[in-house]
């Protein structure tokens, strides 16, 4: 008889933790147990998860997008209790062996398993600063969804020293799994030498630092000099206050000619095939997977100490004081002007990626689930 496993996760959008979450899921699928699958909220990842098991969207009704009576009256009456309290009820009668809860933020849906039969293991993708927005926006403190959760699953190393520090959890509680990124292609690699491009990814705000990434633009093409060379940022939001904001900072660095700005993609290949170098420039990122899809991609990743667990893979050469854009835009202009070191940097971030495929994970996701399917 299949083992039965419940996945729950925040959202469907393409995001690293969305996206990690649902290659575990692909390799428990092919493990062979059975999923079950709550999705916090819907996204453009419905369907893939949908085609791994039976798939329940919690709050099914979209209040805020809804017209002003359904507003109204969802103050005085939860709409979508009656439709989650069906949901849970079904799980508990399902009797998972296990419920995968992805990111900190599901205390709403965890607090009504049974946890005297089901094991909630929490995959955390959460540092610092992102446990306090949670506290600010959320009714549930995280506090709540760590008393719930009997095992802890930690995006990197960087993760898993705040929650010992923070939150003083035993670190036999916890298991570091980094983010998962799906398969490489077989077809190899090759970078245009017409140009040398620099690329950033994000939300445009202060934690993605594309204010940073800015900077950095003006320190190498300004200060330096170093004219033939663009910059492009990934992940734009059309009509937005921030999109306007780094546009209008692009035009009083007088970068117009040297920075574009792209909208968020579903999928990033084609971005990081065509770029040399990857600026990591967050403020704050538990283990993004852009580091992992830039590698693939033979983009070797530039990044600061102390924000997360972008150093846990950039080369050692490659990371930097926070905040030193000085420095930084030094390793950018060695790079354009030593184009086979570049290369070798290239193939070695490669190496390192593909150590966190789909494929590569599988015999540590199995191992691990054997271990937590146990536990306690």
């Amino acid at each position: 008889m299949k083992k039965k496993i419940l996945i729950i996760s925040h959202d469907a959008n393409p995001g690293g933790a969305q996206n990690s979450i649902l290659n575990f899921s692909k390799i428990l699928s092919s493990l062979d147990f059975e999923l079950h699958i709550i999705l916090k909220q819907g996204g453009l990842l419905n369907k893939e998860f949908e085609n791994l098991g039976s798939c329940y969207l919690w709050n099914k009704l979209d209040i805020t997008n809804s017209n002003i009576f359904i507003r109204i009256l969802n103050k005085f009456i939860n709409l979508n209790h009656s439709n989650n309290l069906k949901i849970t009820k079904k799980i508990n009668i399902l009797n998972p062996e296990l419920c995968v809860s992805n990111t900190i933020t599901n205390y709403d849906i965890v607090k009504g398993l049974n946890k005297e039969k089901i094991k909630i293991i929490t995959w955390v993708h959460e540092l610092n600063y992102m446990f306090k927005v949670i506290e600010k926006v959320s009714l549930a403190r995280p506090r709540d969804v760590i008393n719930e959760t009997n095992f802890f699953l930690c995006a990197s190393k960087a993760v898993q020293k705040h929650l010992l520090d923070s939150y003083e959890i035993p670190v036999d509680k916890t298991y570091v799994l980094y983010e998962i990124i799906s398969d490489q292609e077989p077809n190899e690699i090759v970078k245009e030498n017409l140009s040398f491009k620099v690329g950033g990814c994000g939300s445009i705000g202060w934690r993605k630092g594309s204010d940073i990434f800015l900077n950095l633009a003006n320190e190498i093409i300004n200060v330096m000099k170093l004219r033939d060379i663009s910059f492009e940022w990934l992940g734009s939001h059309k009509d937005s206050i921030g999109l306007l904001q780094f546009e209008e900072e692009i035009k009083k660095l007088n970068l117009e000619k040297h920075v574009i700005v792209k909208p968020f993609t579903n999928n990033p290949t084609e971005f990081m095939k065509s770029i040399n170098l990857f600026l990591m420039t967050s403020r704050e990122d538990p283990f993004p997977l852009v580091n992992l899809e830039a590698g693939l991609n033979k983009s070797p990743i530039l990044c600061f100490s102390g924000t997360g667990g972008s150093e846990e893979f950039a080369l050692k050469d490659n990371i930097f004081k926070y905040g030193d854009i000085v420095s930084m835009g030094k390793r950018v202009k060695f790079y354009k002007e030593n184009l086979p070191l570049l290369e070798q940097d290239a193939k070695q971030s490669k190496q390192k990626a593909s150590q966190f495929t789909k494929q590569f994970k599988t015999k540590e996701v199995e191992e691990l689930i054997m271990k937590l399917l146990s536990y306690g």
